[in-house]
């Protein structure tokens, strides 16, 4: 999908599964939503929590109208899609998009050039970072540990 997509949207969560999406969105108060992409479909999908569960969108984009389809209307992005739908209302009831998860540091170091990440790997999924800093996980790998 040739799409333009700000990774670092609040609402975007990128490759997570719909388990997780719900694991994420079932304690949290009605009209809390993320974009994820999809696992089985070409797109995106919409996950809202509303009053006992997480309703779920399909988001697909059009390519000869270069334009994202949501129910039957059109939009230019996702992020005007987001931005009406939080600021109209609307039955799909966006209210806030959820948290991600942020991780505190476990030790400090002094600033230093790297020339490799692999330098900050401590081994058990845990890195390097200065102590009482938070750090925004975007993407794990299979098997490693969380902290």
């Amino acid at each position: 999908m040739a799409v333009e997509l700000v990774p670092d949207a609040p609402w975007y969560f990128g490759e997570i599964s719909r388990e997780k999406a719900n694991e994420i969105l079932i304690d949290q108060p009605v009209g809390t939503f993320l974009i994820r992409d999809s696992t089985t479909k070409s797109g995106y999908v919409l996950a809202i929590k509303e009053a006992n569960e997480v309703k779920r969108y399909l988001l697909t984009w059009a390519p000869q109208l270069k334009k994202f389809k949501f129910g039957d209307t059109l939009y230019s992005s996702l992020d005007e899609l987001v931005r009406l739908h939080t600021s109209h209302s609307s039955s799909t009831r966006m209210r806030q998009p959820a948290q991600k998860a942020t991780y505190a540091a476990l030790y400090s170091f002094q600033a230093q050039v790297i020339t490799s990440l692999s330098s900050l790997f401590l081994g058990r999924g845990r890195f390097v970072f200065s102590e009482g800093r938070f750090v925004d996980v975007h993407k794990t790998k299979a098997g490693v540990d969380s902290m």
